[in-house]
């Protein structure tokens, strides 16, 4: 009874510290127009490969976590950067990198979210060893950090930039097989690619607020 009642005290202020990270990761992309939303699609994204890719209760929960929460060091980058429409400069690029250490920094002072925690730090790493911010490869990132990966580069391929239009589905589906097992973990390509054969139109679809919600597994 009072295990019970830890737990669901527990629960309870886990949700209530989400809620107010919530509200930071609001504020990242309301300097954006370009980006609002994102996190939250990201979310949908990554839970749906989690699910597809029949990852546990425990996993599925602590990526479709991560992912709300994966761009807020973001807020610590200045708009001059952030904003920019413009190739970044070398210099520019390397203070973007920081924002994984950053928003570990930001959410490190609570244990709600420790498991997390890695996940937001690696989501930005490559499959072949060649991402940020250690140059992690293969299975030495977290599983949930390469699932966060492919969702956060499919938001990005599906959304119109300041820079360039929204990708179409031909186009998000070679770039998927050109960067499988480089920059996206092969098994986790091959799931996104047969998600995509299957509702890929659907979700495009869904980005322009034609049909309901289709990022179920």
């Amino acid at each position: 009874m009072l295990n019970d009642s830890l737990h669901m005290l527990g629960e309870q202020l886990r949700r209530s510290y989400l809620e107010s990270t919530r509200a930071l990761v609001a504020a990242v992309e309301a300097r954006d127009p370009y980006t609002h939303d994102h996190s939250q699609r990201v979310s949908q994204y990554a839970k749906t490969i989690a699910i597809r890719m029949n990852l546990n209760d425990r996993e599925i929960n602590r990526i479709e976590t991560a992912a709300i929460l994966h761009d807020i060091g973001k807020i610590g980058i200045p708009d001059s950067i952030l904003l920019k429409t413009e190739q970044l400069l070398p210099e520019e690029f390397a203070v973007v990198r920081c924002h994984p250490t950053i928003g570990v920094k930001i959410l490190s002072h609570t244990t709600y979210l420790r498991r997390e925690l890695p996940v937001i730090l690696h989501h930005h790493e490559r499959y072949d060893g060649r991402g940020y911010p250690e140059g992690l490869a293969g299975e030495d990132i977290p599983i949930g950090a390469r699932v966060l990966a492919a969702a956060d580069a499919l938001d990005a391929m599906l959304s119109r930039r300041a820079y360039r239009d929204a990708l179409s589905m031909v186009q998000v589906r070679q770039e998927f097989k050109k960067q499988h097992g480089l920059q996206f973990d092969p098994v986790v390509t091959d799931v996104v690619l047969e998600w995509l054969d299957e509702s890929g139109e659907a979700l495009v679809a869904k980005l322009n607020n034609k049909i309901p919600d289709v990022t179920s597994a």
